[in-house]
């Protein structure tokens, strides 16, 4: 069960519950024992008071006998005491338990007459319900006394005592899993704001940080979280803005060198050097943009409509195979946006990179097929031509190839388009139709 309970709190929780029970219920079975044992001792010794009394006012009276005495003392004190409805209880008995006097009508069953210390119920006495305890002595011979109280202290204390003890133990505990639950439900909220912040900076909101309400001055170990976590994000800022700053002076110092190259080839005439320059320029441009997709979260990500986007960069690009005379058709869901968390303009560009795979390849007078779908569990966008396809589906081995054979080829657009697929959490998949290919980007549908 235990198990179950995810939080140390939670888990504190049940066991101050569970621990509150036990002690209410060891509470309440210690009171019932100490007031049994209590009311016990003084009612024994009451009653040995009382027969001793008896007793005592026998032995001083010389003029009748011991019996006589005795049952005159009791007649008093039957009448001092109230008669069968008194907490008292007297009996004077002969040997064959005939009563002589006394509240009590009659001697109570299965009591031998030698047994000192009784217990039983009031209606073995010919009395009203209720227990009774009661001392058996010998006054004289063949004659008995039985003085007897009855226990009705023992169970009003029971019935009024323990139930108030056994509620203050339980009134404590609900207090204590009250204060229980206000610190969990605080714990909880502490633990929700370091989650949003790393929400954020998964969204590439790396300039996200723990609240100051949140870093309490007393320093608890959630707090020491929080600054460490505050002072981690500022070092990956910093690195991050050493990084950016790193690449553009890189990629101005490449552009600026190749630049000059190629000037210089096209000056000498050697064309062929040239437009090797030419495509060493377009490289770093890729090398750079995929770097920053994949090694930097700078992009915030924010609900975007993947069909507003999809038909936003369609309608760009509708001219583009107008001119190539390629038959271009999109397919949207009706009344379905298909919302997203996204970066609009990375996803602007993996879909652009498609069509342009697409617009490339896709030889005059074919068709290219934009589609969006909606499953149950992931929104796709595909995109297939008619073209040549690939010799394999596989991403990495065609950004191999891409390499060798230039940045005109399937490999440098495709990777582009998968780093931007993991960055959203994403899948690629490609697929040959031949003649043709098929590329389907499956976004995980938001629950």
């Amino acid at each position: 069960m235990i198990r179950s309970f995810r939080s140390p709190f939670q888990i504190s929780l049940l066991i101050n519950l569970v621990v509150t029970l036990g002690v209410a219920m060891i509470a309440g079975f210690a009171a019932i024992a100490a007031i049994d044992g209590a009311v016990d001792r003084t009612l024994r010794e009451e009653i040995r008071r009382d027969i001793a009394l008896l007793t005592e006012r026998t032995q001083d009276r010389d003029v009748l006998p011991p019996v006589a005495s005795l049952t005159a003392s009791l007649g008093q004190r039957l009448f001092e005491d109230g008669g069968g409805d008194a907490q008292s209880v007297y009996l004077l008995v002969r040997s064959d338990q005939s009563v002589i006097v006394g509240n009590a009508t009659s001697w109570p069953s299965e009591t031998r007459l030698e047994e000192r210390w009784i217990e039983t119920d009031a209606t073995e006495l010919g009395l009203g319900a209720g227990n009774i305890l009661a001392r058996v002595e010998a006054v004289d011979a063949g004659f008995f006394l039985l003085v007897g109280r009855r226990l009705t202290a023992r169970q009003a204390l029971i019935r009024n005592y323990v139930p108030v003890l056994v509620g203050a133990v339980l009134c404590l505990g609900m207090v204590s899993t009250f204060l229980f639950a206000l610190l969990h439900r605080r714990y909880q909220r502490r633990v929700q704001a370091l989650n949003r912040v790393f929400d954020r900076v998964r969204t590439g909101e790396v300039a996200a940080r723990v609240g100051s309400g949140f870093l309490t001055p007393e320093g608890d170990a959630l707090s020491t979280l929080g600054a460490n976590v505050n002072e981690a994000l500022a070092e990956v800022a910093r690195l991050m803005r050493g990084l950016d700053s790193y690449s553009q002076v890189a990629a101005h110092e490449l552009n600026h060198g190749v630049s000059i190259m190629r000037d210089r080839f096209l000056a000498a005439g050697d064309t062929g050097a040239a437009q090797d320059a030419e495509q060493l320029l377009d490289l770093v441009s890729h090398i750079l943009e995929l770097a920053k997709i994949e090694a930097t979260p700078g992009y915030t990500m924010q609900p975007v409509s993947l069909s507003e986007t999809t038909a936003s960069v369609a309608a760009l690009y509708a001219d583009t195979f107008e001119d190539r005379n390629i038959r271009f058709e999109l397919k949207l869901p009706l009344n379905d946006r298909m919302e997203i968390l996204a970066s609009a303009p990375l996803l602007a560009s993996a879909i652009t990179n498609l069509l342009s795979n697409a617009a490339k390849f896709a030889p005059e007078g074919s068709a290219v097929l934009l589609v969006l779908a909606a499953t149950d569990r992931y929104f796709t966008v595909t995109v297939q031509d008619e073209g040549p396809g690939v010799v394999t589906t596989s991403i990495a081995e065609l950004a191999g190839a891409g390499r060798k054979a230039g940045p005109g080829s399937h490999g440098f657009g495709l990777r582009h388009v998968q780093a931007v697929a993991i960055r959203h959490g994403a899948r690629l998949t490609l697929a040959n139709t031949t003649p043709g290919l098929k590329v389907t980007i499956a976004f995980v549908r938001p629950t």
